[in-house]
């Protein structure tokens, strides 16, 4: 684990990791995407290594790389599928792999057992994380929002979450909760709509924070990310904290 870790470290990609303070869609982007693959790529390998010598890993690492290098043309994927190729298969192969050594090397059925649990545990957590990952970042219908300040106290706190769902513009009402982006700020803005002025191209709704004095600049519908439909307590906290780390590093 600790070779894989090391080699991880060192074959990351420096120009793509994004900048210290970037959005949280961009590392979570750049996680997903890359940083998870490629672990799992380099423990693919490290295990080959282990197991049947420096061969297997090389070859494993020379056909990847041959393709890359002699491929004419590589499907443009995006981040999402690169992530579920990218985890899929050194998941598939390194449980092919670990079946196939633990009833050569250790026919034991204990460490037969402990083996299988070993394969269930990486799979279950690297489909845990892409889930996640995708989750986060807005390829499902449904999007988690951390909750940064208090303006919607009592209703929803600091460090609550709350799932934004994806929803036609023309549909929301007076007293929706909604998710907005402002020009220029990363963090979406979690407010309460209380008028909605004109109409067709000109229709803007005016939104305000539950626990706020004064409503906000008007909200043009291309703004809007979707209704809250689902609030989760507390939460966030372990995401307001990493965010904080990161700025003042």
């Amino acid at each position: 684990m600790l070779v894989a870790l090391l080699y991880t470290l060192i074959d990351l990609p420096l120009g793509q990791i994004p900048p210290v303070g970037g959005t949280l869609e961009a590392w979570t982007s750049f996680l997903g995407s890359t940083c998870l693959p490629l672990s799992l790529e380099h423990l693919l390998a490290s295990i080959l290594a282990m197991w049947g010598g420096p061969l297997p890993a090389i070859a494993y690492r020379g056909v990847l790389q041959a393709f890359e290098w002699f491929s004419p043309v590589l499907p443009d994927l995006n981040w999402a599928m690169k992530a579920l190729v990218g985890t899929a298969v050194p998941v598939v192969a390194l449980g092919i792999i670990q079946e196939y050594f633990s009833f050569q090397l250790a026919p034991c059925c204990r460490r037969k057992k402990r083996g299988e649990q070993g394969i269930v545990s990486a799979a279950a957590f690297s489909v845990a994380a892409v889930i996640a990952i995708w989750f986060s970042l807005g390829v499902f219908p449904v999007k988690p929002a951390v909750i940064y300040s208090g303006s919607m106290r009592p209703s929803i706190e600091v460090g609550d979450i709350v799932i934004v769902a994806q929803k036609n513009p023309s549909l929301l009402d007076v007293g929706d909760v909604i998710s907005y982006r402002v020009k220029d700020s990363p963090i979406p803005i979690v407010h309460r709509v209380i008028t909605i002025e004109g109409d067709g191209s000109s229709k803007a709704f005016i939104t305000k924070g539950d626990d706020n004095k004064e409503a906000d600049q008007p909200v043009k519908p291309e703004q809007v990310m979707g209704k809250v439909v689902l609030k989760i307590p507390r939460v966030g906290w372990a995401s307001i904290a990493i965010r904080k780390f990161i700025i003042s590093g």
